[in-house]
């Protein structure tokens, strides 16, 4: 006895169909599982795969929430005396962290100034 073509077509297709499903459940697990542990610890094992990536892809946006909601400001004549200058300062680094998350293969000696002067701020990111 002889499996038919269209018959043996069907139970590929079944069989394809079935792990397309299983790998779609896989990943929607996973990514249950990373949400929860983002909520747990604040980050997913996914993350620190490309921690430096996963870093700049929120870390300009908390930045300019800082600037907009921060209720002080660091006094001292690095940054500037005023709210005004802080605020630009902040401007500044989280424009040049996105552009260097942009900018991140190319290596070019501009983009380093985003990371030298999130260095120089680092202990001032406070509210």
């Amino acid at each position: 006895m002889s499996v038919q073509p269209n018959v043996r077509y069907q139970l590929v297709e079944d069989t394809l169909t079935a792990q397309s499903f299983r790998e779609k459940l896989r990943r929607y697990v996973l990514r249950l599982v990373w949400k929860y542990q983002r909520g747990l610890r604040g980050y997913a094992d996914c993350d620190v795969w490309n921690l430096n990536t996963y870093l700049l892809t929120w870390l300009p946006s908390a930045v300019r929430q800082l600037r907009d909601t921060g209720h002080s400001y660091p006094g001292g004549f690095e940054y500037g005396r005023t709210e005004e200058e802080w605020d630009n300062t902040l401007t500044r680094l989280a424009d040049l962290l996105e552009l260097y998350l942009h900018q991140y293969n190319t290596a070019l000696p501009t983009s380093k100034q985003g990371l030298e002067l999130f260095v120089e701020v680092f202990e001032s990111l406070w509210d």
